[in-house]
């Protein structure tokens, strides 16, 4: 029996392999950038006063570490258009919006969190995603899916006028697309099963109040 009734182990596991590959490159490439790149004194410097930094070293991986999150950010995104793309009906598009179900008439983007895009990015998105509806033959809904939303409710809200165009939080997209209520935090409890034996007893042991804390801030039950 699977760990989640809506994908396989076997294709879940595949998808979390790639996942962790792209974050430990996103890492191992956000120190090379940083050796490579022209660091910015004035920051640097106030950085070290308004953080109390003493030693270059600790400087170092926190300016190093923001390029990393940057990166793990973009490879969680693709874990969530992989998986949303392996469920009964939806498949990975990639070109204008992320998902499609032709059965369904729906369409997709995704975004890892409500902050993933600026002003601009964001009238882009949905403008790309009304161009699709339209182009569309039938009744075609499009969604823009935030994953991680600005606090922890879930909605699904029309944002083009006259257009199918809604944006929704990913837990109600999740149960949208399996039909399990819980998919989103079932998914992240497979994910902590599946990536936490690779850890420290220790450090499982120290971390895992505080990465329940953060679920329960930033995903809607």
């Amino acid at each position: 029996m699977s760990l989640l009734a809506w994908i396989t182990d076997e294709k879940l596991d595949s998808i979390v392999d790639r996942l962790l590959q792209r974050s430990r490159d996103g890492v191992r490439l956000a120190d090379q950038k940083m050796q490579k790149n022209v660091m910015d004194p004035f920051a640097s410097l106030i950085m070290s006063a308004a953080m109390d930094i003493s030693e270059i070293k600790p400087l170092h991986d926190i300016q190093c570490s923001n390029s990393a999150s940057q990166a793990i950010s973009s490879a969680v995104g693709s874990f969530h258009q992989e998986v949303l793309g392996s469920v009964g009906g939806f498949h990975n598009h990639d070109s204008d919006y992320d998902l499609e179900n032709m059965d369904r008439k729906i369409i997709a983007e995704v975004k890892n969190k409500h902050n993933t895009m600026n002003a601009t990015s964001r009238k882009k998105v949905i403008s790309d995603l009304e161009t699709a509806v339209r182009q569309k033959s039938g009744k075609w809904t499009a969604y823009l899916v935030i994953i991680v939303p600005k606090t922890p409710s879930r909605y699904s809200t029309n944002i083009v006028h006259g257009q199918k165009v809604s944006e929704i939080d990913g837990a109600s997209f999740y149960e949208m697309v399996t039909g399990h209520k819980t998919a989103l935090r079932d998914l992240y409890a497979v994910l902590q099963k599946i990536i936490l034996p690779q850890h420290s007893v220790r450090a499982n042991e120290e971390l895992l109040p505080s990465h329940a804390s953060i679920l329960n801030r930033s995903l809607p039950a």
